[in-house]
Formats: C-alpha cells, sequence, structure tokens
C-alpha cells in the first residue's frame, strides 16, 4: 500500500561494495558480516538486512528446537517463513524446518514474557506519578508487546512484526 515501504532480508556471505540507494543509512546489527542499509530507489522507502548464511542456518536450528523465546530474535521465524525467495535453494530448507512449531515452546515463551510480571505489579505506583507520563506509557506498551507475544504463542503462530496488526489477529482462534 502507499504507506509500505520495501524491506529484504538478503541473506550473503558478502557486504555489498555500493548500493543504488538514494541517502542510504547504514547501522550494524552486532552480527559478524551483518548490516541493515535504509535509503530510496526511485522515491520508495528501501530497507535492506544484510545477514551471512551461517547466521540463519543457526537462527532457524536455534528456533526449530524451541531455544529462543525473545520476540527480537523469533519473529525471524515469520519473516523466513512468509518471506518470497527472490533466488537460491535455502529458502525452502529453512520454511520446512519452521514448518511445525516446537513442542513446549509455548510455554516457555510465557515463563518468560511473565517472568517479570509479579515483581512489576509491586512497583507499579512509581508510573502513576504526575508528568511521569511517558513511564507509565512505556510500560503499557512493553505489557501489551509481551500479551501478544504469548497470544501468537498460544496459537503456535509464528509471532510477526507488528505491522498490518489487526490483519494478522483476526486469522487466530485464539484472539486477546
Amino acid at each position: 500500500d502507499e504507506l509500505s515501504d520495501i524491506e529484504l532480508l538478503v541473506i550473503s556471505e558478502r557486504l555489498p561494495d555500493e548500493l543504488p540507494l538514494e541517502d542510504v543509512q547504514s547501522w550494524s546489527p552486532g552480527i559478524e558480516g551483518a548490516m541493515w542499509y535504509g535509503g530510496t530507489f526511485e522515491d520508495e522507502n528501501v530497507e535492506l538486512v544484510w545477514w551471512p548464511p551461517a547466521h540463519v542456518e543457526e537462527r532457524v536450528r536455534a528456533i526449530a528446537a524451541g531455544e529462543i523465546v525473545d520476540y527480537a530474535r523469533l519473529r525471524t521465524a515469520e519473516a523466513i517463513v512468509n518471506g518470497i525467495p527472490l533466488r537460491g535453494e535455502r529458502h525452502g530448507g529453512w520454511t520446512a524446518r519452521l514448518a511445525r512449531y516446537p513442542d513446549g515452546l509455548a510455554a516457555r515463551i510465557v515463563d518468560d514474557v511473565t517472568a517479570g510480571w509479579l515483581d512489576s505489579i509491586r512497583s507499579q505506583r512509581t508510573n502513576l506519578r504526575p508528568g511521569d507520563t511517558i513511564v507509565l506509557t512505556q510500560r503499557l506498551v512493553e505489557d501489551a508487546e509481551g500479551i501478544l507475544h504469548i497470544v501468537f504463542a498460544l496459537n503456535e503462530e509464528w509471532v510477526p512484526g507488528w505491522k498490518r496488526l489487526a490483519d494478522r489477529v483476526k486469522l487466530l482462534p485464539v484472539k486477546p
């Protein structure tokens, strides 16, 4: 749609020497051989995430084994499963390994998300100070994201990014 940008996960051993983008920005996510690039191409916003194949292999292995529970790394599964490969043959193997939600992963996600909730309830009064609205808002957003992570886990669906969330939630048998 008119609000979307172009997002590509590029799996390659080599980082590019140059890109056909204007206003290029880059950021290294702390993964050896990985890089994020943003810019524009023919007035369209473009994001390129560059990952080495060994990183993707290990991430898929760990997700398929149920070892990863945090949102930031787990959403890789949804990106791969719903990604459209442009070339190469690895994608089919990765999607096959991620076709089944790992046994026990939903329970581990629930445990991870809720681990700090009891302590947090006791300390919520500190978020009610006049003028500290941003602190309370931040906490509410974190809790809402945690609840969504649990909802997708209970449905044994890979947690997505939060864009177009309403459309994704409509398809779930168990809804928030």
